[in-house]
C-alpha cells in the first residue's frame, strides 16, 4: 500500500505548486486508506458521477471499488450514500455495516465519517449529530461532514416539531 499524499508531492511540485510537503500531508491526512491504486481510481469515478448525479453509475463504479479491495471501506460508504439517492434505505444500511466491518484499516478521519454516516443510514439521529460534530470539530473543512452534520440536525429539529 502506498501513501497517496506521499505519491503526490513530487508530482504537485513538477507542477509548480509551492506548497511544503508536510502541508499537503496536513491538508489531505486523514482522508482514506487503501490497498489497491485501481481500486482508488474506480471510488475517484464515483465521486464524479454522484457530483453529476448519475447515482446508478456511481453506485457501480463503487461496488466495483469494493470488489478491488473488499477492505476498502470508503467504497461501501459511497455504496450506502448511493442507496439512499436511489431510494433503497434498507441498502444503505446493510452497506454501512459492510463498511464498519473494517473500522481497522480507517483512519481517524474516516471513523468519524462512517459511524456518522453509519447512523446517518440506520435513523440514530441523535449519534449522527454527535459524530459529524466530532468530525467537523477535528477536520474544520470537511465539507461532506459540514452537510450530513446539517442533515442530521435538520431531521433531529423536525422530529422534535413532530413533523
Amino acid at each position: 500500500m502506498h501513501d497517496l499524499p506521499e505519491l503526490a508531492a513530487p508530482i504537485r511540485k513538477a507542477l509548480g505548486d509551492t506548497t511544503p510537503a508536510s502541508v499537503q500531508f496536513g491538508e489531505v491526512s486523514g482522508g482514506f486508506i487503501a490497498a489497491s491504486l485501481e481500486a482508488v481510481h474506480q471510488d475517484a469515478l464515483g465521486v464524479e458521477e454522484q457530483f453529476a448525479g448519475k447515482f446508478q453509475e456511481a453506485f457501480d463504479s463503487f461496488q466495483k471499488a469494493a470488489e478491488l479491495d473488499p477492505k476498502f471501506a470508503r467504497a461501501y460508504t459511497g455504496m450506502a450514500a448511493m442507496a439512499l439517492n436511489l431510494g433503497k434505505p434498507g441498502d444503505a444500511a446493510k452497506y454501512m455495516k459492510l463498511a464498519m466491518e473494517h473500522v481497522d484499516r480507517m483512519t481517524e478521519r474516516e471513523r468519524y465519517r462512517n459511524r456518522g454516516m453509519f447512523y446517518y443510514a440506520t435513523g440514530d439521529w441523535q449519534n449522527c449529530v454527535q459524530e459529524y460534530t466530532q468530525l467537523v470539530a477535528h477536520y474544520p473543512a470537511d465539507r461532506v461532514g459540514q452537510n450530513n452534520l446539517a442533515s442530521c440536525f435538520c431531521t433531529v429539529a423536525q422530529r422534535a416539531k413532530g413533523t
